[in-house]
């Protein structure tokens, strides 16, 4: 007789996903120095279903030092809705969510917000940030480092590919409130088949380099197309 075969399910993705982190910002009034005012930690909702996010809790680590925020009113996530939690300096409290989508050019609405009022997020110094859900499991984890980010320049996590909690791959983007690239979008691991190719590709020589274009229509699940020269990973080109 043939052993029996075991087919494992393919790991879930974790339901709540950290994908941006903006801890340095400008002042009130929009520019360079002082207090940073609009410092936020953006997440987004994997599920096919609404989440409420009261009861879970966002975790901010610094060295030995651990400070919980839970979030304690009603807010509901839609499927594949983003979240903004604002840590709102104590020195800016004059400054709303008007002001807020102003620094951005974003539309984060009310629902879509908690606040946070205390130091703000530190520009000098690597932190951890987790998300944890009512029964204290850990759902999102991620630390940004001070080279990622910069004055209104954000770190962007992209989640694991095999769906665990820790998302290691970062880049640094202008900060965006409210808006997540197609490779922050958690992976299906049940989808095992790569995109096609790009078509109509050109290669042109030019002074000091080469032009490569392809065909704008790619598939809608291409995250970001790797670009090599001499075998090498050279650029990659995240996906709008």
């Amino acid at each position: 007789a043939q052993p029996a075969t075991v087919t494992q399910k393919p790991q879930a993705a974790p339901p709540i996903v950290l994908t941006e982190m903006a801890p340095n910002t400008k002042n009130v009034d929009y520019k360079t120095g002082g207090t940073d005012a609009f410092e936020f930690i953006e997440m987004y909702n994997s599920t096919s279903t609404p989440i409420n996010l009261k009861g879970f809790t966002l975790r901010y680590i610094a060295g030995d030092k651990v400070y919980n925020y839970p979030i304690t009113e009603d807010k509901i996530v839609p499927s594949q809705g983003i979240f903004i939690i604002w840590f709102k300096n104590t020195n800016v409290q004059q400054v709303g969510l008007t002001e807020f989508n102003t620094a951005y050019g974003s539309s984060i609405t009310e629902d879509q917000l908690f606040v946070v009022v205390n130091g703000g997020m530190s520009n000098s110094a690597s932190r951890q940030v987790q998300m944890l859900d009512p029964e204290g499991n850990v759902l999102s984890d991620t630390t940004y480092n001070v080279e990622d980010i910069g004055e209104s320049i954000s770190a962007n996590f992209v989640p694991d590919r095999n769906n665990g909690v820790v998302s290691w791959e970062r880049f640094s983007k202008p900060a965006n409130p409210g808006y997540i690239y197609p490779v922050q979008r958690v992976a299906d691991p049940a989808d095992t088949v790569p995109p096609a190719a790009p078509d109509h590709v050109q290669i042109m020589a030019g002074v000091g380099g080469v032009k490569v274009t392809w065909s704008p229509e790619l598939e809608p699940d291409v995250a970001y197309v790797n670009v090599y020269v001499n075998g090498s990973l050279n650029t990659r080109l995240l996906m709008p």
